[in-house]
């Protein structure tokens, strides 16, 4: 018997000539006690956006071209453009950093995107809290991210790209956008907002 994190990942198990009947379901698990340090609590953080700020987005993972960061900043240049008040903040390192931060440059966003060397689970509680949705808009059907997981257990939802584990682990608290698309996700994002 194999554990897969998702249907997905299953999938390509299967594909692959796994049998089927010995594949199994088996999400990742994460430790909530790093989170749950000092006054931040999934059950304490408020859960409506306020209009008198920034409509807050999230991004935590490695920085690579697979996980589709350049579609966020695309797609956030897109919501800016058509005068709605959104910020994204990326946490993590990677071979992209140099290029995704050129891209905001280039975008005229600097002031709009915050970039965020990769940090321990506790000290993420709080990136977690201050968002109003976390964004994983992958380039490739991902098995499921951890950070999926985490955001979930903070209460915020999901934007994440379709026929992907992260859509499967999110169900009902997400919204999918199709794979490789800034049009797409600039859409969801403004249906969110």
């Amino acid at each position: 018997l194999v554990f897969v994190p998702s249907p997905i990942a299953g999938e390509h198990y299967v594909r692959f000539g796994f049998p089927k009947n010995r594949l199994d379901v088996m999400p990742e698990f994460i430790e909530a006690q790093p989170f749950l340090s000092g006054s931040i609590r999934g059950g304490d953080l408020p859960n409506t956006f306020n209009q008198e700020r920034p409509f807050r987005l999230l991004h935590i993972g490695r920085l690579l071209r697979m996980k589709g960061l350049d579609l966020l900043i695309c797609a956030l240049a897109g919501l800016r453009n058509s005068g709605r008040s959104v910020t994204a903040t990326i946490i993590g390192d990677g071979p992209q950093r140099e290029y995704l931060q050129s891209l905001t440059q280039k975008l005229n966003l600097d002031e709009a995107i915050k970039f965020i060397p990769w940090s321990e689970e506790a000290s993420l509680a709080s990136a977690y809290a201050d968002c109003d949705a976390f964004v994983h808009p992958c380039r490739f059907p991902e098995p499921l991210g951890r950070t999926i997981i985490e955001a979930l257990f903070f209460g915020r939802p999901i934007v994440t790209s379709k026929n992907s584990g992260s859509a499967w682990a999110a169900g009902d608290a997400g919204v999918t956008a199709d794979m490789g698309s800034a049009k797409d996700l600039e859409m969801i994002l403004t249906r969110l907002y």
